[in-house]
């Protein structure tokens, strides 16, 4: 799990309707910090439940279940659901 504001970084964006949530971890190089995408979820307003679907997520391994947690606890009280035409039957709790 990331420690954040440490050396890792949640960030929030909103673009119209949809927003991206990103985990950022600093990188050293040289002096200067780099920054670098460790997992990204967007989402968009849910028309059927009046929360959000998610549009598309990646992560590096490990970095799953925290930008999932980050989200759900930025959205709150608001419901997340998955992008259910595209939940793959290989992925936990799929669909078959």
């Amino acid at each position: 799990m990331p420690n954040f504001g440490k050396d890792y970084f949640l960030i929030q964006s909103k673009t119209g309707s949809s927003r991206r949530f990103y985990i950022v971890q600093l990188t050293a190089s040289g002096e200067k910090p780099i920054p670098l995408i460790v997992a990204r979820l967007w989402v968009q307003p849910a028309k059927q439940c009046g929360g959000w679907t998610i549009m598309e997520v990646a992560a590096q391994r490990g970095f799953g279940p925290s930008i999932y947690d980050a989200a759900m606890e930025l959205l709150y009280p608001e419901g997340l659901l998955p992008d259910l035409t595209s939940v793959s039957s290989a992925a936990p709790g799929g669909f078959e």
